[in-house]
């Protein structure tokens, strides 16, 4: 159950038609913005469960070792295609993926691995299959390219007076509480 937020949950189910009925217009992408306690990773874990998809969370893939980061990111991606259908979801994606040209002091690691995951999320061949969700409290620090992937943005923006209620209504209902 999700208290208030209508409009979200509107632009949500129609997604989800286009995904369940294999609408070649359903976009590659959503980024949830907005700042922090506002449930946009609460809200992307409940419209996965109603898509009926994988849900992924994707986590750090660098590491130490040389070369291991890159292998890293392969095989998530390749684990990706044969979890597919699935929904990929990235907290903080702004702290995750930045922008490009942040200097070379790994080495050039991490603009490969953003390499390769832009020319990932950018491929039609797995649209309908692979949805990325990302989330993020600062969206101006990502990079132009990343939030070109994402045709769809939606702003989570404070509960209007009216929602509280609905919000209170089913925090008591989750804690048995009688109001």
């Amino acid at each position: 159950d999700i208290a208030g937020l209508d409009y979200i949950k509107n632009n949500l189910k129609e997604v989800l038609t286009q995904l369940k009925t294999g609408d070649s217009s359903t976009p590659r992408g959503m980024i949830f913005v907005g700042p922090p306690g506002l449930g946009k990773s609460y809200i992307a874990e409940a419209f996965a469960n109603e898509s009926d998809f994988v849900f992924v969370n994707l986590r750090n893939v660098r590491s130490k070792w040389v070369g291991d980061s890159e292998r890293n990111m392969d095989s998530v991606l390749n684990v990706l295609e044969s979890l597919s259908p699935c929904i990929v979801a990235m907290d903080e994606m702004d702290q995750q993926l930045g922008k490009r040209g942040g200097g070379n002091a790994d080495g050039g690691v991490s603009s490969r691995i953003f390499a390769r995951l832009l020319e990932f999320m950018g491929s039609d061949r797995n649209r309908g299959r692979i949805m990325f969700l990302g989330m993020s409290n600062f969206p101006t620090l990502l990079d132009p390219a990343v939030v070109d992937r994402f045709s769809k943005v939606i702003p989570f923006l404070y509960y209007q007076p009216g929602e509280y209620a609905k919000l209170l209504k089913l925090l008591a209902k989750i804690k048995g509480l009688i109001l």
